[in-house]
């Protein structure tokens, strides 16, 4: 695993990156939506904002036709909107406390 980090870091060092955490979109999609346009050099308008907040929340993508299959099945591509539902999908707690770990210090590394 040493070497994603090394390639994280080397990315965040080259490249001009926005970290956009998924945590923090459904405790403040309005901010987080700002920030990335400000990351982006675009101004928006509070409209904006609700717009894009509304389109891409996770109950309305979850109800769009984009994820269903030719036989009008669901995908799976979206589980459940939960913020930690990953927890849930690792056969052992030691998985988890693994990524957990990686996960502090990545975000220790990199102020995020």
């Amino acid at each position: 695993m040493g070497g994603t980090r090394d390639q994280l870091a080397d990315c965040r060092n080259q490249y001009d990156i926005l970290v956009v955490k998924y945590e923090d979109m459904i405790q403040n999609s309005g901010r987080e939506i700002r920030r990335i346009a400000e990351f982006l050099g675009k101004k928006v308008s509070d409209d904006d904002v609700k717009v894009v907040s509304e389109r891409t929340s996770f109950k309305n993508q979850t109800s769009t036709k984009l994820f269903e299959t030719e036989d009008g099945s669901r995908s799976s591509l979206l589980r459940k909107g939960v913020v930690g539902d990953w927890e849930n999908h690792f056969t052992d707690d030691s998985e988890v406390k693994k990524m957990e770990n990686i996960a502090k210090e990545l975000y220790a590394k990199f102020g995020i």
